[in-house]
């Protein structure tokens, strides 16, 4: 706030000498005194001291002398002996009510706006009628933030004086803080009729049209208040502001220059320089000019920004070494630790991160960026749950935060919530109804969610805000080519190419939409394409080494299909965890040596007495229509080496199974149980009950209808099928009994065809065993560990020797209900009957 002095009011309350001079030369000195016939300073300070020292004046006229010589001293800066001077005068005349309001702007301009206060509030005691005191006090009020009374005392000076240009000013400046700004404009208006001289007023209107967005009249207002006052920088640099505000940074650079030209010791505008230069990514420039700011003033503000513009050039360790020297300035900067917190994910050291921003919330319980910083290191640790949550904290402390709704999206898509994303997207389109991105964002959550025809919808308004939105046209050739629309989707993919010819999802879509057009050869160019400019892209290499093994390349299939399963599927939510299952699938029927699903034939000896056994173990984890499962593949990884252990001549493993791969393993299988005395399947994953019939879903099934169950899972009858040809024992084992996002998101097309929670009771026939992880009707538990706590109890019992089978799964039974405290009981449907003459079946003998 400008810095004003009401010597013109203080001047009407002066009462003069009670005796006439009994000299002139003392007469002269009066005169001089008061500034009657001198306006030099230092002629002033010599005539009042004469006068004082003079022994001629008692009482209330040495009080004036005291008081004359405290302006004098008050217009030369000299505020220590102005207060002296003021206090001697009051102490003559305690009843002066002028020298309280000086040495109550002595007080001001010290910076002590409390003994300022104190002596406005004696200078209206005593004279409640001066319009000069409750402006001086408005003033002080307003330099304490207390905006509301200062208001009050401003508006009681303007009804006992409305024509004083200054009181109207300084009320325009409370309006503009409690941002009531038409009132602060109308305000400004009058102060500018009163004065048209006055740059204060132009600079408070402009401030209110700059908080209003009315850049241009705030432009003209600082234009017009610095063509007033040439020599203040603080009008240049408000204008600088507002054309930062604007956008436009080079008028802005052009305007702090001339601040700093015209205050060059102000750290402040060399800050906000480095600042616009910051909003123009020239970070080094910015790192200079905030590098003078800490020359001459060491502010955790100028550390954080220096730290921040070393952050965007990628040099952590720079930036956090200006982070920590913010915090030992300001050990309670919530921003600094929030800042850092932010170099430490650029450094990808997540833990310290969280820590960070942590303490950041601790300081300040309400600091929303910090919710946003600890929620983006926990998506980067994998933890969606609390990344979901701390966004969700952001968006309560401001319910207009888009970048938390922006957070808590992207980790809801990982976390397979795609409802969740969309419903959050679709809070940032009514924050800013008109960005592409957003649009472009949300019809990617519907392309997770398999709604095609929504994301085509939402991509096409993304097209109509901006026809050269790359990621629209790619991700809506996307969804074109999963509806089978492959003309259309080349046609899009054409097009984002066009626009950005280094895009690889472009190259690596168009390149599948080429493939399962049969246009090999321009398939395998667009896909070798996508891989030079990316060669971590897992699903081009599967694309690529499809297309290798319809062409009879038999080792280029191959090694396209190894360099898949080296590389992370994770940030590919589309095909990611497809990729990884079709490479696992073409491997083991290109190589089985080398698969991973490919069985060791005959790799233990069977057990004597028990015949040949074999096992086919099944674990789905990495579901493409829902939410991944932690534990399956594991699962099935311990229940094979289970299996292994108890002697098992064959035990053919497969993890996360498409239906193609599922089909493909229960064929191959069943030419094995065929020949085998024993055969078992176990299962891992998602299974449902539909219409009466229970399926075991592949980790590719979308299930949008109830229909669609039929072609996209598998019927557990046809899994009987497959060991259906075992001559002595046969045991399937299903861990599917979990609580199933595809009957949630399923529609129904018949009102007979009902879709029940669990697997539905069924009865077996002859020697047959089929194990649920819980009783029909019921849902099992995925647990917490690394196994589920029915695989957890088979694994342990089948290590166990000499357990006949029966009473090997009622002691399953039995560990899994204690482990669940009865929650979760697992029923076993038909037996393997004790028939005299033969001898009892044991996993494992001793």
């Amino acid at each position: 706030m400008p810095r004003w002095l009401l010597f013109t009011f203080v001047a009407l309350m002066l009462v003069g000498p009670s005796a006439p001079a009994a000299a002139a030369s003392f007469e002269e000195d009066q005169r001089q005194c008061n500034g009657v016939t001198s306006t030099d300073l230092d002629t002033r300070l010599a005539a009042c001291s004469r006068q004082i020292s003079s022994g001629r004046w008692r009482g209330n006229d040495l009080a004036v002398s005291y008081h004359e010589r405290g302006i004098a001293y008050a217009s030369k800066a000299d505020w220590d002996h102005a207060i002296a001077d003021q206090s001697e005068a009051i102490k003559l005349n305690p009843s002066l009510a002028a020298a309280y309001l000086s040495r109550a702007s002595a007080f001001s301009r010290k910076g002590d706006n409390d003994l300022a206060l104190a002596d406005s509030n004696d200078a209206v005691r005593i004279a409640p009628k001066n319009a000069a005191n409750y402006a001086f006090r408005g003033y002080v009020l307003n330099n304490r933030g207390d905006y509301d009374r200062a208001i009050a005392d401003l508006s009681e000076a303007i009804r006992l004086d409305p024509k004083v240009a200054q009181v109207y000013g300084n009320r325009s400046f409370a309006l503009n803080a409690k941002g009531e700004y038409d009132r602060a404009i109308g305000d400004a208006n009058e102060a500018i009729r009163l004065d048209p001289k006055s740059a204060f007023s132009y600079s408070n209107r402009g401030n209110a049209y700059l908080a209003k967005k009315d850049y241009d009249r705030a432009i003209a207002d600082y234009t017009e208040a610095q063509r007033l006052d040439p020599k203040s920088a603080l009008y240049v640099a408000n204008r600088a502001s507002t054309f930062e505000r604007k956008g436009d940074h080079d008028h802005a650079l052009a305007d702090y220059g001339e601040a700093i030209r015209l205050a060059p010791k102000s750290a402040a505008y060399y800050n906000n320089r480095g600042n616009v230069y910051f909003a123009k990514a020239d970070y080094d420039s910015a790192i200079a000019d905030y590098s003078q700011a800490l020359t001459l003033a060491k502010s955790a503000v100028y550390y954080g920004n220096r730290g921040n513009a070393f952050y965007r050039k990628t040099d952590y360790d720079r930036a956090i070494a200006d982070f920590n020297e913010a915090i030992r300035v300001d050990p309670k900067s919530a921003r600094a630790y929030d800042l850092r917190a932010t170099a430490f994910i650029g450094k990808r050291d997540y833990d310290r991160a969280i820590a960070d921003a942590s303490e950041a919330i601790r300081i300040d319980p309400n600091f929303r960026d910090a919710y946003l910083r600890r929620a983006a290191a926990a998506n980067s640790k994998g933890n969606y749950a609390r990344a979901i949550a701390d966004a969700g904290e952001a968006i309560r402390i401001d319910p207009n935060y888009r970048d938390a709704y922006v957070r808590r999206a992207g980790s809801a898509n990982f976390k397979g919530d795609y409802d969740r994303a969309i419903a959050d997207w679709s809070d940032v389109i009514r924050l800013d109804p008109k960005a592409p991105a957003h649009y472009t964002s949300r019809g990617f959550s519907y392309i997770l969610k398999g709604d095609y025809d929504r994301a085509i919808r939402d991509l096409d308004e993304a097209i109509r805000f901006d026809a050269k939105w790359t990621n629209a046209y790619v991700n809506r050739g996307y969804a074109f080519l999963q509806k089978g629309d492959y003309d259309r989707a080349i046609q899009d993919l054409d097009e984002a190419i066009r626009l950005a010819p280094k895009i690889v999802a472009g190259f690596r879509n168009r390149g599948e939409a080429y493939r399962q057009k049969g246009d090999l050869d321009r398939a395998m160019a667009d896909l070798s394409q996508s891989i030079q400019l990316d060669p971590n892209n897992t699903p081009a290499f599967v694309f690529r080494g499809l297309i290798f093994e319809r062409k009879g390349e038999r080792e280029n299939a191959i090694a396209d299909f190894k360099r898949a399963l080296s590389l992370p599927a994770e940030r590919f939510l589309t095909n990611g965890a497809w990729a990884h299952a079709t490479a696992r699938e073409r491997l083991a029927a290109l190589a089985p040596a080398e698969g991973t699903i490919a069985p060791p034939r005959d790799t233990v000896a069977s057990a004597e007495g028990l015949g040949r056994r074999v096992a086919l173990v099944i674990g789905n984890s990495a579901y493409l229509g829902v939410a991944n499962l932690p534990n399956p593949t594991k699962d099935a990884s311990a229940v094979a080496d289970a299996l292994k252990g108890a002697g098992f001549a064959g035990v053919w493993v497969v993890t996360d199974a498409t239906r193609e791969g599922m089909v493909r393993a229960l064929r191959e299988f069943q030419d094995e149980a065929d020949k085998a005395d024993w055969a078992v399947l176990y299962f891992a994953g998602h299974g449902l009950e539909v219409a009466g019939v229970n399926y075991l879903v592949p980790t590719d099934a979308r299930l949008k209808v109830d229909r669609d169950v039929q072609d996209e899972a598998l019927a557990l009858n046809r899994v009987l099928d497959a060991i259906d040809g075992a001559k002595k024992v046969k045991i399937v084992i299903l861990d599917a009994c979990r609580e199933n996002p595809f009957a949630q998101q399923m529609r129904r097309m018949s009102a007979s065809r009902g879709v029940s929670r669990g697997l539905a009771r069924i009865d077996p026939e002859g020697r047959t065993m089929v194990v649920y992880a819980a009783k029909d009707g019921e849902v099992a538990d995925d647990g917490n560990g690394d196994h589920s706590p029915f695989t957890a109890a088979l694994i342990r019992r089948l290590q166990q020797p000499g357990i006949e089978i029966n009473r090997l799964f009622g002691l399953v039974t039995g560990d899994v209900m204690l482990a669940t405290g009865k929650r979760q009981r697992p029923y076993i449907y038909g037996s393997i009957p004790l028939i005299e003459g033969e001898p009892d079946y044991f996993f494992k003998v001793e």
